[in-house]
């Protein structure tokens, strides 16, 4: 059997990992990987290979840069021969990203047979690129891997043959499993002159968050005020995309207040080692808000809504939305002021690379 994956952004190599792994255990098994290139920084893209022993690609399509629509009918043009050549049993489309719509289109197009790591988040919001990757992706999938019961609710909600829908838990999970005694290794406090509990870890690079200036301030200003508060640091690795539309004095202005602690973006290692250390997490971000829930460090998501709510607070989780900017001391002032401990949903057990690989070898 034959299964081809495409990997671009960050999430889709932490979701790949444990997958490769698996495959790895069955000698029936031959893997193409495909990678676009989106990351085109070193510490967003090749530390990712070796950070999660992942094998050189087979294909590099060296696409960067460019609007989602650029990217995703780049991405399209350059994959069509390699899976024509390759002839795969199976498309894995991983995630919510660019890369996924088209390697879903494109194998749907060839007529080849699809499935979706991921399938069924929803965050209701077709405004988010995400969300209209995920519709689509789902649409055009003949095997949708659903990480939790509201995911398979949502799909079957929408009318999805249920024969298709299958419940295998959340392999970010396995990631995290495989990962975190290293992560405990490590004294990344000490480069950044920190204890433990002192301080919020936070990220921010969502286009409703960090697109507007003027909002993007007035977020910051927001998280300063509650800093001073509690007496809290707060650890700001900066995505690119922040960091560009913040610009130097933007940059300057944050980094004179002694609050602030601005970083590179890390790799996965470090975030997990900074999480798991963290007295709260503060982020836009999906996949932190699925950490945080497991390993039971306090969370707020800052937006109107998300597409994980088995993580949030009334589902059992440890995560909070502020949705607004003026309700974000209270929000945080509820993270920090209530107990959270790690939980862990239905299927979230390290197991899912192992039920996706043999379901996939079932149905060849």
């Amino acid at each position: 059997m034959k299964i081809l994956t495409v990997v671009s952004a960050r999430p889709n190599f932490v979701k790949i990992s444990p997958l490769l792994r698996e495959i790895s255990l069955h000698s029936n098994i031959e893997h193409i990987l495909i990678h676009t290139g989106q990351h085109f920084e070193s510490n967003m893209n090749d530390v990712f290979f070796k950070l999660f022993n992942i094998p050189k690609a087979n294909y590099e399509l060296e696409i960067s840069g460019g609007t989602p629509s650029n990217q995703i009918g780049r991405i399209i043009t350059k994959a069509e021969k390699i899976f024509l050549d390759e002839k795969p049993d199976w498309v894995v489309a991983v995630g919510d990203v660019n890369s996924t719509v088209a390697t879903s289109i494109l194998a749907r197009n060839l007529n080849l047979r699809l499935a979706h790591l991921e399938a069924g988040l929803r965050s209701f919001d077709e405004t988010m690129p995400e969300e209209i990757n995920r519709i689509i992706t789902d649409r055009l999938s003949y095997l949708l891997f659903a990480p939790d019961k509201f995911a398979v609710k949502n799909l079957k909600t929408e009318g999805i043959d249920e024969s298709k829908i299958k419940f295998v838990g959340n392999i970010m999970i396995d990631t995290l499993d495989m990962m975190k005694e290293e992560a405990m290794k490590i004294n990344t406090l000490a480069d950044y002159n920190l204890s433990e509990k002192t301080y919020a870890l936070v990220t921010l690079h969502r286009p409703s968050n960090v697109d507007n200036p003027s909002r993007l301030r007035s977020l910051l200003n927001a998280l300063t005020n509650t800093a001073k508060q509690y007496g809290l640091k707060m650890l700001f690795p900066m995505h690119p995309r922040t960091k560009e539309n913040l610009g130097i004095d933007g940059i300057k202005a944050i980094e004179s207040q002694k609050e602030w602690i601005i970083s590179k973006p890390l790799d996965y290692l470090e975030s997990l080692s900074l999480l798991l250390r963290s007295r709260l997490v503060i982020t836009d971000s999906g996949g932190l808000q699925e950490e945080t829930c497991v390993t039971g460090i306090p969370c707020v998501t800052v937006r109107s809504n998300t597409e994980r709510p088995i993580t949030l607070v009334e589902n059992g989780g440890t995560n909070r939305l502020a949705k607004t900017i003026e309700e974000i001391p209270e929000i945080i002032k509820k993270s920090l002021n209530s107990e959270s401990v790690p939980f862990r949903p239905e299927l979230w057990d390290g197991r899912t690379a192992k039920r996706i690989i043999k379901l996939l070898n079932e149905q060849r």
